[in-house]
């Protein structure tokens, strides 16, 4: 049987629109991939977003175009798929969220031939049901996030990331509507350039943070360190963190940097691995 690959679209329209300082969407989308390897067929998606890698499904999609029928024909086993992702390291830099897609594909079919899990195939232990999740509240109206947060803590939320805004009065008025007695952590999306400027903002919203995502631009290790020791709070790096050579400047052990380790943003499973691991 010949090796082959194909891709799609998927859009699937949200509940609710949902915003933030970089992004205002009503659907989510993606790029599923199938790669053909032999009589087993494995299955990945792209999650594209261009506020944090730059891609686009275009640029998904032309990804695979040029580069899917080398990699099909390279990768029979997980030796030769470690091997290629160290060789393109930098093709895979550029390109995180489409070759991950393609690199879940890849493994899910592997896993498939050798029938184990792909933890397994990865000498990974197995999961169980022991997860943690988080309510995710948007930069929505006072009103609407009262209800969602009221909605999530009445099913059990108690861990909370709420995105704000750049109006200091609304975003008062939205954290008061929060409920009681929760873990509260912040996401401003790259929102701030200046860390004093932000870290008013989040006094005035008068709750106890004990982490901060992506608050100033993209890299900004001084801003975020000064704006860690001012609100005496974790920084989680998400868009300023997609691959490990990006790690230099946040070994100050004292300030506890948090890295939002995300598959399609970091280049794939095993990459991603890498980076937890470093």
């Amino acid at each position: 049987m010949t090796d082959s690959l194909r891709w799609a679209k998927f859009n699937a329209p949200l509940r609710f629109k949902f915003k933030h300082a970089s992004a205002n969407r009503t659907a989510s989308s993606s790029i599923i991939v199938e790669a053909k390897l032999g009589q087993f067929i494995g299955y990945g998606e792209a999650c594209p977003r261009s506020y944090v890698t730059s891609e686009t499904e275009e640029s998904v999609i032309s990804f695979l175009r040029t580069h899917g029928e080398d990699w099909i024909k390279s990768i029979n086993s997980i030796e030769a798929l470690r091997k290629k992702i160290h060789t393109e390291k930098e093709l895979i830099n550029q390109n995180p969220a489409a070759f991950s897609a393609l690199e879940i594909a890849f493994l899910d079919a592997l896993a498939q031939e050798q029938k184990i899990s792909i933890e397994c195939l990865l000498g990974l232990r197995e999961l169980n049901d022991n997860l943690h999740y988080s309510a995710i509240v948007g930069d929505s109206s006072p009103f609407k996030t009262r209800a969602q947060s009221l909605i999530y803590k009445l099913i059990g939320f108690r861990d909370f990331k709420v995105k704000i805004g750049a109006d200091i009065e609304r975003d008062k008025k939205r954290f008061q509507s929060l409920p009681r007695n929760i873990r509260l952590r912040v996401d401003a999306n790259n929102l701030y350039n200046d860390p004093d400027e932000c870290a008013n903002h989040l006094k005035g919203l008068k709750q106890k943070i004990w982490a901060i995502e992506e608050p100033l631009q993209v890299g900004d290790a001084d801003g975020q360190t000064q704006l860690a020791r001012a609100m005496n709070a974790r920084i989680i790096l998400d868009e300023s963190l997609i691959n490990i050579d990006q790690l230099s400047p946040y070994q100050d052990p004292s300030l506890e940097w948090i890295a939002n380790v995300r598959v399609s943003k970091c280049g794939g499973i095993i990459r991603s691995i890498d980076l937890a691991r470093a």
